[in-house]
C-alpha cells in the first residue's frame, strides 16, 4: 500500500518504548548480528530505489534520521499489533501525523508499506510492480527517505516492511541509521 500527502497538521507517535519493552519481555529481541543483517536489508532497499531513480533521471534520496524514525515506529506498530496498514494499528492516529510528528513542515510526504517479504529485491520488486507505489518511489521532489524492516516469526506477515519520503533536504544531523526494533 501506498500512500502521499501535502502538509497537513501534526500530532505525536508515542508507541517505540511500549513496543521495545514488550519485545524484549517477550525475548522477542535478536542478536547484533541479526540486527546487522535487518540495518544492510534496509540499506539494499535505498541503494535499490536510487538506482531506479537514476535510471529515471531523478535525484536520489538520503536517509532522515527523522524519516527514520517515523518508518521503525510504523513497523514496529504492525508487527507487535499483528496488523498490516498505513495508519496506527489501535487507530490512534493517521499516517501523515506519525510521519510530521518526526518530520515536521515538509511540502510533501509519502509511506510505502509491504508485509511478508524476507529481503529488500523482492519488496522494492514487489513496490515497482504497484502503480502507487512506483509513483512514491519516482516522485521528483523527494529528498529524505527512512526504512524499516521489523520481522516477528509467529506474526501473521513476520515481516513488515515501511518507507517514508519527505520532500525537505535532510539536515546537518548526521545520519546514522539506528537498527530497528525488533527482528
Amino acid at each position: 500500500m501506498g500512500c502521499v500527502m501535502s502538509n497537513k497538521g501534526t500530532t505525536g507517535g508515542w508507541r517505540v518504548i511500549a513496543v521495545t519493552l514488550l519485545l524484549a519481555g517477550l525475548g522477542l529481541m535478536n542478536s547484533a548480528a541479526q540486527a546487522a543483517s535487518v540495518q544492510q536489508q534496509e540499506l539494499e532497499v535505498v541503494d535499490a530505489i536510487n538506482r531506479i531513480r537514476a535510471e529515471h533521471g531523478l535525484q536520489p534520496v538520503t536517509l532522515d534520521p527523522r524519516l527514520q524514525e517515523a518508518a521503525r515506529r510504523h513497523s514496529s506498530d504492525m508487527a507487535v499489533s499483528q496488523c498490516f496498514q498505513h495508519d496506527d494499528c489501535d487507530g490512534a492516529g493517521n499516517w501523515s501525523d506519525r510521519i510530521y510528528s518526526f518530520y515536521p513542515r515538509p511540502e510533501r510526504i509519502a509511506e510505502n508499506i509491504a508485509a511478508g517479504r524476507a529481503g529488500a529485491a523482492a519488496t522494492v520488486e514487489a513496490w515497482m510492480r504497484s502503480a502507487v507505489h512506483r509513483a512514491n518511489i519516482l516522485r521528483p521532489e523527494w529528498r529524505g527517505t527512512g526504512v524499516s524492516l521489523v520481522s516477528l516469526p509467529g506474526s501473521p506477515y513476520e515481516h513488515y516492511w515501511t518507507q517514508t519520503f519527505g520532500s525537505v533536504p535532510v539536515t546537518s544531523v548526521p545520519v546514522q541509521m539506528a537498527i530497528s526494533s525488533p527482528r
